[in-house]
């Protein structure tokens, strides 16, 4: 019995059997029912078997798998759904079909991802054959599929409806969400874009757009439909489509289909045969877009492939590729960043064609990098104004254009269109080889530095090249001894003399009459044999310890580049062994006034044959009231300008200047020619400037009342005027015509074009320009009338009004509307070197100043805060580049570097910013990221730098994604918002209405040594010392005994000698001659007539530590500075008996009296300059407190002092310098 039911069983088993294949081949699977990762795991497979789910194997780790939906009959098995957002899944995890839908869990049972909120309704589910996996209730309603969450794929007979998205892969096997996403947006298109990471908030750059809205919704795109005839479409709310995918394709019947956005960012189409032998792939229908390389040029991301990298095109597929000089970050992703070799930097000094050379690459570009542009100019203009700028990595020429730019570069692209040329910047002798060069195997390298050794000791074995190292030693030694001798009248690239000890002996006839004496010596008068027979003040140091040169050229170094109008001038100086001196210039106190003779107009015309001769005789053509006057300025010593000024002040404030941009030298002449032209010619002849005459013949010349230069036929006829050619400054009177501009100055006492215009454009709009300094194109508008169409001519009346009006007369614009009358005040409105438009006026008489003061004062200015209007792609902005603007509160724009930065130029607050330090290094191996750290500026911002935004995200993330990217120079903080900047940085800014925090990334150590290239050059030494060696060691032991002791005798020898030392690089680009103690003896007579002297103890400059049992340190010399700074700027001495009030006898006490009851008015009741300046005035005053603290160790060191002078570093609120003796 029991062995007749075994065998009816089993037949029931065998029946029943194809049932249950029929059940799991019909797509449906149980709750209940699970799946393993593992090799031999079986997927749920569509009734057709054409797509399966289940867990694929990785190739490239088989302990890992990815949940997924593939094509399960071609041997490539291609992914085309997974769930975005999850990792891969170690072997072992399971997924597990409930009521509560889908449970992935990991081997130890911890939920790794689910579809969540079905409330357990769930029945079964379903892979149909469409590839479509779903989840229903038992009444077969769908809760979830697989087509409504896609990942980067999509399938025929589904859809992208609005909101959703396709988002590529990060590379082929990586299935992490990459940078590339596909949309259906709101208002109809289906975009492509770029994010820098999934978290961001916001999208990139748009490289695609399907163009499928409509300005009637009813019009527009709301789905991008992929149908069963496999036609990708664009489906719009009345019914139409619009066809993306090419018609001719072949039927769906006998293909399978997929649509997917690739991890390299194209959205490609592919078919594959259902019927095939072998492996035939897939192969590409249609792609959008048809050139990615070409298409991406936003200025956020680094484009199709990583940041430096360059893509082009094959096969509708990008290929990326790092340029020559440059290396993949992770050798692994093609795609990824190129890390340069060499990054700019601005530290060492270097730069020019000495330093660095270009690799020239053709077709290539980096859309979107530069942050200036030169146009026009030629190739090699283009070269060098790259090589010339330490901010500039890489220069583009195309067109008579060029572009520089910085690191990192984006949107690379190779393409033969685009008639481009790249100019790679490499340190000198780093360009890497056009053809890449095998490696050298190790073994062969040592053979090479064998044969070296070998080479070097046979060569030095001869006693023929034995003789030659003696020749080439004693001409060596010739010439050092030789560049020891000074010369007496060198003067190098500065005006300041390097006297000798004899000079100066011979100049004061043996020091004989002495003038004074001083704290460490004797001042004598001395007569310098220079042509001039100027008469000087040799200081004669005896008090100066011996073994402190360097010291000794660092006080030199700082004086010379001390100029203040109570200081008398450092003329040079004499380092000769044991004696120093200084040698200045003297100031008597009675000024000898010498009459100034003018040529007075017998006729107010100026005659044909007139002229006038630019010297000290200042000979001027005046208008009628002598208000106005033309004629030469000299704005530089040898250096004239032609101009038109106000006359009856002492300012003598220029309006107007005919050759702003090429001084004129002495003795160059203005004339008035018999035929009419009007010329400016230097002594030699040649002309630098001419009126450009158009009309009836000039009769005469007129300088009028209004300030207008005019010159005028015999019938009265105006042929040409000053007023027709404005600087940068127009009078009451002078309208601003269409096609006329004002150009700022570029400082307040260089009177060349500078960085701002402000023009009336033909197009009658009035607009404010940044200029592509020194080029004369136009940069950024940073503020218009937006009068297209209608602006005419601007008004300047003598009430003081400035408008805008049209050519009908009406008032369009209104500029300025405070009333100045003409009657009483002298007017001019000037765009200044800082790009604000002033309107200034100037009581004509001291009874009717109505509160002004007898000098210019700003009645209105325009645009209000310049600083926050800045916020052009290319060039720097308000201020130069990496610098800061901020507004006073004399609302003007002032330009500070930010902490660790310093002025490229010191003479120019405007001439931008360099970091005092190395960048950080792109290299791996170094790994710098632990070399750097932040300071913090609130309120500051440099718009326009980034290229890289996150959002949402921590100020913690923010910081260390700036310290692990090379590239990143300034992080901004704002709002859960962090923003990526790049070098050079521009439009900076710092203003309260400026929300977040910059964050500066600063070497911690403040290194200023470039250590990318320590390795190589030891590596130089090494290999000079090997054959050095290699060569004495060669040679024949009488010789190179002849060699050694020649040598020794003239070290010996020479340091036996009388020190007499050359200018030093100690004092680099100082005007300050280094002067022998002989010349100074002759200079002062043997130092006999003595000038004055002093006591080391002079009261009140000594540090208080020299009187207390304390430590002397450098801190003592900051005190005496600051005393010093405090008496520059007070104009009085720090000990003063004979005032009248006893608490302003100590300066020192005083001043901090002063600044404490907010009284600093009383400090600089006589100085006209410091009255007109009050705030900078009380940062000096700030700086000299902190110097003179009695606590030595609360003063700062001089180079912080330094940084607080320039601007670099701000100055804190100083406390009470008596602190420390109150307190001990």
């Amino acid at each position: 019995m029991a062995h007749t039911l075994h065998h009816f069983l089993l037949f029931i088993i065998i029946i029943l059997f194809p049932l249950f294949t029929l059940a799991q081949n019909n797509g449906n699977i149980t709750v209940g029912t699970s799946l393993t990762a593992t090799e031999n795991s079986s997927p749920w497979l569509s009734p057709s078997g054409d797509f399966a789910f289940g867990f694929q194997q990785l190739q490239d780790n088989n302990d890992l798998f990815q949940l997924s939906i593939w094509f399960n009959r071609i041997p490539d098995r291609t992914i085309v759904w997974y769930q975005r957002g999850t990792n891969p899944v170690p072997r072992g995890s399971t997924l597990q079909l409930d009521a509560a839908g889908l449970l992935l869990r990991n081997p130890q049972g911890r939920l790794l991802w689910n579809t969540n909120g079905l409330a357990d309704e769930v029945a079964y589910a379903t892979l149909n054959n469409t590839g479509n996996f779903v989840l229903l209730r038992s009444d077969s309603t769908w809760l979830w599929e697989s087509f409504r969450n896609p990942s980067d794929t999509i399938l025929p007979t589904q859809t992208i409806e609005i909101y959703g998205m396709l988002v590529s892969r990060k590379t082929q096997t990586n299935f992490s969400e990459g940078r590339f996403y596909a949309r259906m947006l709101e208002d109809g298109n289906f975009v492509l874009n770029t994010r820098s990471v999934p978290s961001n908030i916001d999208f990139d750059d748009e490289y695609y757009n399907s163009q499928t809205s409509d300005v009637n919704a009813s019009n527009s795109g709301y789905q991008v439909l992929f149908n069963e005839r496999a036609s990708i479409s664009i489906r719009r709310r009345n019914g139409q489509q619009t066809i993306l995918s090419l018609r001719s394709i072949p039927p769906a019947s006998d293909f399978y289909y997929r649509a997917t956005l690739e991890f390299y960012g194209v959205f490609t189409q592919y078919y594959h045969p259902r019927s095939f032998s072998g492996n035939p792939g897939w192969t590409p229908a249609s792609s959008w877009p048809t050139n990615i390389c070409l298409n991406i040029d936003g200025d956020k991301g680094s484009g199709a492939c990583g940041y430096n990298s360059v893509c082009r095109l094959e096969n509708q597929r990008p290929v990326c590729q790092c340029p020559q000089g440059f290396s993949l970050a992770d050798p692994n992703n093609v795609y990824g960043d190129c890390n340069p070799r060499f990054v700019p930097n601005c530290v060492s000094g270097e730069n020019g064609s000495n330093s660095h050379e270009l690799l020239e690459i053709t077709d290539t570009d980096w859309p979107m990098n530069d942050y200036e542009q030169i146009n026009p100019t030629n190739i090699d203009n283009c070269r060098t104004a790259c090589l010339n700028d330490c901010l500039c990595a890489v220069a583009i020429f195309r067109s008579n254009s060029c572009w520089k730019k910085k690191l990192p570069l984006s949107n690379g692209r190779v393409d033969s269109s685009l008639g481009a040329t790249a100019f790679l910047k490499f340190r000198r002798g780093d360009i890497p080889l056009l053809t890449p060069s095998v490696p050298i195997p190790s073994n062969q390298t040592r053979d090479q530095k064998s044969l070296i050794i070998v080479g070097s000791v046979l060569l030095g074995s001869s006693v023929f090249i034995n003789f030659i190292l003696i020749g080439a030693a004693c001409l060596g030694f010739f010439l050092i001894y030789s560049k020891k001798i000074p010369f007496v009248n060198q003067v190098h690239s500065t005006n300041l003399r390097c006297f000798t000890y004899k000079e100066l002996v011979q100049a004061t006839n043996g020091f004989e009459e002495e003038l004074g004496r001083g704290a460490f010596g004797i001042v004598y008068k001395g007569d310098v044999p220079d042509g001039s027979k100027a008469i000087v003040a040799v200081k004669k140091l005896d008090r100066v310890a011996q073994d402190t040169e360097k010291e000794f050229r660092a006080e030199v170094n700082a004086i010379g580049q001390t100029h203040h109008k109570n200081l008398v001038r450092l003329i040079g100086f004499c380092d000769e062994g044991p004696n120093r001196l200084l040698v200045y210039e003297i100031i008597f106190a009675i000024l000898i006034l010498l009459p100034v003779s003018t040529i007075a107009q017998t006729n107010l015309n100026i005659t044909l044959g007139s002229s006038i001769v630019a010297n000290r005789s200042n000979s001027t053509w005046l208008s009628p009231s002598g208000e106005f006057a033309f004629g030469f300025q000299q704005i530089v010593p040898g250096g004239y300008l032609l101009a038109i000024w106000f006359n009856n002040i002492p300012e003598r404030t220029i309006v107007w200047s005919a050759n702003r941009d090429n001084l004129a030298e002495e003795g160059s002449i203005i004339q008035l020619l018999q035929d009419g032209r009007f010329e400016l010619e230097n002594p030699g002849g040649q002309r630098i400037w001419a009126a450009n005459l158009a009309g009836p013949r000039v009769a005469y010349a007129a300088m009028l009342d209004i300030g207008n230069f005019v010159l005028a036929s015999n019938t009265s006829r105006v042929v040409w005027q000053s007023f027709g050619e404005p600087t940068d400054t127009l009078l009451p009177g002078q309208p601003l015509n269409q096609g006329g501009d004002l150009v700022a100055s570029f400082s307040e006492t260089n009177y060349s074009s500078g960085r701002f215009m402000f023009a009336m454009q033909t197009n009658g709009n009035l607009v404010f320009y940044t200029r592509n300094f020194p080029m004369n194109d136009n940069i950024f508008a940073y503020n218009e009338t937006q009068t297209v169409g209608s602006g005419y001519q601007v008004v300047f009346n003598q009430s003081g009004y400035i408008f805008l009006v049209a050519s009908n007369g009406t008032i369009l614009s209104s500029l300025f509307s405070d009333s100045a009358s003409s009657s009483q005040y002298y007017q001019r409105a000037i765009l200044e070197y800082d790009g604000v438009l002033r309107h200034y006026v100037y009581p004509r008489f001291a009874n009717s100043t109505n509160g002004r003061a007898m000098g210019w004062s700003v009645s209105n200015f325009l645009p209000r805060n310049i600083c926050t209007r800045m916020e052009g792609s290319t060039g720097p902005g308000a201020c130069g580049f990496n610098s800061f603007c901020s507004l006073g509160t004399d609302q003007r724009p002032n330009c500070r570097c930010p902490y660790g930065y310093s002025l490229v130029d010191p003479n120019d607050s405007m001439s931008g910013c360099k970091p005092s330090f190395v960048p950080q290094s792109c290299d791996r191996e170094l790994n710098e990221t632990g070399l750097f750290s932040f300071i913090e500026m609130l309120n500051t911002d440099w718009p326009d730098s980034d290229y890289d935004h996150f959002d949402p995200v921590n100020e913690d993330w923010c910081r260390q994604a700036c310290l692990d990217d090379c590239f990143c120079a300034v992080a901004i903080y704002r709002s859960s918002s962090c923003w990526k900047k790049r070098f050079p940085l521009s439009n900076g800014r710092r203003d309260s209405s400026v929300e977040g925090k910059a964050l500066i990334k600063i070497r911690s150590n403040n290194a200023t040594a470039n250590t990318t290239s320590c390795n190589q050059q030891n590596r130089k030494d090494r290999s000079t010392l090997i054959i050095t060696g290699s060569t004495l060691l060669g040679s024949s032991v009488f010789l190179n005994l002849l060699l050694l002791s020649s040598l020794l005798f003239f070290v010996c020898y020479n340091q036996r000698k009388p020190k007499i030392l050359q200018p030093s690089s100690v004092l680099p680009g100082v005007n300050i001659r280094s002067f022998s103690l002989t010349e100074l003896q002759e200079a002062t007579n043997g130092f006999k007539e003595e000038l004055g002297s002093g006591n080391c103890s002079t009261v009140g400059y000594v540090a208080p530590e020299w009187f207390r049992n304390m430590p002397i340190s450098v801190k003592v010399d900051v005190y005496s500075f600051g005393i010093l700074l405090l008496e520059l700027i007070c104009c009085r001495r720090n000990v003063q008996t004979d005032v009248e009030n006893e608490n302003e006898e100590i300066l020192s006490y005083w001043a901090y009296d002063c600044y404490k009851d907010r009284t600093l008015k009383l400090l600089v009741a006589d100085d006209e300059e410091a009255n007109h300046d009050i705030k900078q005035f009380e940062k000096l005053l700030m700086i000299s407190l902190w110097c003179i603290q009695e606590d030595p160790s609360l003063r700062p060191n001089m180079k912080r002092v330094l940084h607080m002078l320039e601007g670099s570093v701000e100055v804190p609120i100083p406390p009470n310098p008596e602190s420390f003796t109150s307190i001990s």
